[in-house]
């Protein structure tokens, strides 16, 4: 199939190319292809040899505030804006939102909840997780990187749960507050949620639609018991878990810190 791909570019490389005729992509997107020396930010030779794909079909590397070029006078025209108007890189979502909510240095994390959630934090020197619970990823920001956490069904474990559990005769407000008015826990049933495999830490090690779990699925439970778990679990349980990882990547809880290996490709 190489042999037929000109280029290969991320989806928001091809806007921009459509934008600006510019071929190119930033470290933070290029970080998630599993293609970039995340340490060194240039492109893996080994694994672009051992995938069989050549390093001329890859785009090349730019900051993420670097200007990629300027408006080509088709889009300034169909936009109605002025030919001159400057197109910069840009970055991953998860670096972006960072961007805007201020995460700029290490000690600072944010927990998103969207279809899927993540956990991201920035860190100053690069770290890398051997037992691949968390992500390094290059950051935004100049010679910085950062550990992302991710599971792939946050809210859609929500949607799940309200129209294929529940057969949509509830609204979200309406699941809110009934999970509210029961103790954390509900008496021990656990909800895994699995919907469509998971990232980290088990990253491709769960296949999806058949590992939602609700342990123990015989017991005499009402809508009100069976719907805490994924109400309230599901944001919970990324922060537990990936915290876990984050503490181990950063030495703690390890005798020596060998766990962690910064030198690691």
């Amino acid at each position: 199939i190489w042999d037929r791909v000109a280029h290969v570019m991320l989806p928001k490389d091809y806007v921009r190319f459509r934008l600006t005729a510019d071929i190119a992509t930033d470290y933070t997107d290029a970080s998630s292809t599993a293609l970039l020396d995340i340490r060194r930010r240039v492109w893996c030779q080994p694994v672009l040899g051992a995938a069989g794909i050549s390093i001329d079909l890859l785009p090349p590397l730019r900051k993420s505030t670097a200007v990629a070029g300027h408006l080509s006078n088709e889009m300034a025209d169909a936009l109605g804006l002025s030919s001159h108007v400057r197109v910069v890189c840009g970055s991953g979502d998860q670096a972006a939102q960072a961007i805007g909510n201020g995460l700029i240095r290490p000690g600072l994390l944010s927990s998103t909840i969207g279809t899927g959630g993540q956990l991201f934090t920035p860190i100053a020197d690069y770290r890398y997780d051997p037992q691949l619970r968390i992500h390094t990823f290059c950051h935004a920001l100049p010679d910085q990187w950062h550990w992302l956490a991710a599971t792939l069904t946050a809210g859609l474990s929500l949607r799940w749960l309200r129209d294929e559990v529940l057969g949509g005769q509830y609204t979200y407000s309406e699941l809110a507050d009934a999970a509210a008015s029961i103790e954390p826990g509900a008496e021990g049933l656990l909800f895994l949620p699995y919907l469509a495999g998971e990232r980290t830490p088990h990253v491709a090690r769960v296949e999806p639609r058949r590992d939602v779990v609700l342990e123990d699925p015989d017991r005499e439970d009402g809508p009100t018991e069976r719907q805490e778990p994924p109400v309230k679990r599901v944001p919970e349980r990324s922060p537990r878990d990936r915290a876990d990882g984050r503490h181990q990547a950063e030495g703690r809880n390890l005798p020596n810190g060998s766990d962690l290996d910064p030198n690691a490709p």
